[in-house]
């Protein structure tokens, strides 16, 4: 029998540790999976880091901490893999490089073993991780030639996952602060009736206004960088994909309109357009071309002085010979202009002109870079001419194919559809209060009713308790604790009822990735809403799966 005093170490859990093992192991972690939690039982004087499992594999392979850059190796790490694994057997092992504590690279073998457990799904286990071997050769020359060194060539996925994750975080923050505001702004008329002061009451209500504008204003900011670092990264590893629906040229003319010219106004700019468009409406990708153009508008808005002018005109050709339009935009101003030089790089990332005259504005240098990529994804061909101090102007070209409008709904309708939407049932899951809450009164002012789950498995039971159809839609959040959302979807799509089949499922998500909404797919997702989104996105998803 072992002398348990003399021998053994007891960690901060009270797990005990033998003092010859400590020796052969480097790092020892506990792991709890049901909240993503780490924290470190081995060596000691690290015993207080501790955090979000997930967030920490992401870090360690960013800083090259993990230096095997590969596919493998992160399937291993990963939670959901270790959970499947450790469901099957007690313990689950790989040898790949790391950075051990003493700075070196070197091969680590890394064991972990499960230690809780109900009905064959772990929720805690331990990892042990040893070296095997002495330092690994970190010139490129070895690498290239050692399977168990780095892979330079395969970090990109790495990149992808880490800004994937931290724009799910981000966009989910968003989503509260431009939900929050949105709400407030629709509630301001009812200011406290203990506030007599009529006049007091009116000029509060008109500064509260106010000040929600300019949050949602630097909101809208923070969300469009967000989306360009994201749009980079799908351009950069070619994920960025095309879907081409009916496009209505009136719709186009609206959407252009509403945003444009508001902020024209603003600013006290001229604001002109001009249609001249022999068709009504073309097949295309309408998201991708609102994107190139809203764009191209807004910064040409942004660059313009006051009592300058902006012009925007769409014009089409036809195609002899053919069912196919083409389909000319224009984008002009007499703004600050760019320079020759300038012009030679404007499309690279982050190209941004050193100019006083520009100081003042805000951008990441993405923008141009986006749009020019997006153009050429779409087919079409984008030429610009400018001057300095006299302007800009951009000529973009697109061939159609020619559809016919009838049946379109047009965006000025879409409110009067609202009502449609009005006594639908919801299920809203969502482990985030600030957004269930957001959710919650964005639909109930439309009349829809709303039942709320604040995690999967919350979720599948309020479905299991449910009636046949009892719920038209389900919003599922995909990251949350106890239950994600890919599994609370599996379950329910599993369920042997009718409308565990049919019932929509929404994904209200941060995760902007094509294969993270493919792995939604393939469960039984039925669509995206991404946070953060405005109020008729929701509103419109839940009309289109009402007239289904």
């Amino acid at each position: 029998m072992v002398d348990s005093e003399k021998h053994y170490t007891y960690d901060k859990f009270g797990i005990p540790l033998v003092d010859n093992l400590l020796k052969t192991y480097e790092e020892v972690y506990c792991i709890e999976f049901d909240k993503d939690y780490y924290k470190i039982v081995y060596p000691e004087e690290n015993i207080a880091e501790c955090g979000s499992y997930s967030e920490a594999v992401l870090r360690h392979f960013a800083n090259e901490k993990i230096v095997e850059l590969n596919e493998k190796t992160w399937d291993f790490l990963s939670v959901e893999n270790i959970r499947e694994a450790l469901g099957q057997k007690e313990y689950t092992e790989a040898e790949y490089a790391r950075t051990s504590l003493d700075g070196q690279k070197r091969l680590m073998h890394t064991q972990i073993v499960a230690d809780e457990r109900t009905d064959g799904n772990v929720h805690k286990a331990y990892m042990y991780i040893r070296p095997v071997d002495n330092t690994i050769k970190t010139d490129k020359k070895s690498c290239e030639s050692d399977a168990n060194t780095f892979k330079y060539e395969e970090a990109g996925f790495v990149k992808t996952d880490f800004i994937s994750t931290i724009s799910h975080d981000i966009r989910t923050t968003l989503n509260g602060i431009i939900g929050m505001s949105n709400l407030a702004m629709e509630s301001i008329a009812g200011v406290n009736d203990s506030v007599k002061n009529e006049s007091f009451k009116s000029e509060l209500q008109e500064h509260v206004y106010e000040y929600l504008a300019k949050i949602l204003q630097s909101s809208y900011l923070i969300r469009g960088l967000v989306n360009n670092v994201l749009d980079m990264t799908k351009i950069e590893r070619n994920e960025m994909r095309l879907n081409y629906e009916h496009f209505n040229i009136e719709e186009f003319e609206n959407v252009i309109d509403t945003v444009i010219r508001v902020e024209c106004a603003k600013r006290n700019i001229e604001f002109e357009t001009d249609y001249s468009c022999a068709v009504s409406a073309v097949m295309l990708d309408k998201l991708k071309l609102n994107q190139i153009v809203l764009n191209l508008l807004s910064n040409a808005v942004k660059y313009t002085k006051a009592g300058g002018r902006v012009k925007f005109s769409v014009s089409s050709e036809e195609i002899k010979e053919s069912d196919k339009v083409k389909l000319k935009i224009v984008v002009s101003d007499t703004g600050v202009g760019m320079s020759r030089s300038f012009m030679k790089v404007m499309y690279n990332a982050f190209a941004q002109e050193q100019n006083d005259a520009i100081s003042h504005c805000q951008g990441s240098g993405l923008g141009l870079s986006i749009v020019k990529n997006l153009v050429e994804l779409m087919g079409g061909k984008i030429k610009c001419e400018s001057a300095v101090g006299k302007g800009t102007t951009f000529y973009l070209e697109f061939e159609c194919d020619k559809v016919n409008d009838s049946g379109l709904v047009k965006e000025t309708d879409s409110e009067k559809l609202y009502d449609e939407i009005r006594g639908m049932r919801v299920l809203i899951t969502e482990d985030n209060n600030i957004n269930l809450e957001i959710e919650e009164e964005l639909l109930k002012i439309k009349g829809v009713e709303t039942y709320k789950a604040s995690n999967g498995l919350e979720a599948v039971e309020l479905f299991t308790d449910s009636s046949e159809n009892f719920f038209d839609a389900i919003f599922m959040d995909i990251r949350m604790p106890v239950l994600d959302g890919i599994e609370a979807t599996k379950r329910i799509r599993a369920m042997k009822r009718i409308d565990a089949s049919q019932v929509p499922i929404i994904a209200i998500t941060g995760n902007a990735f094509d294969h993270d909404m493919d792995k939604g797919v393939s469960v039984g997702i039925t669509d995206y809403l991404l946070k953060p989104y405005d109020p008729s996105q929701m509103y419109d998803i839940l009309l289109r799966y009402k007239e289904k």
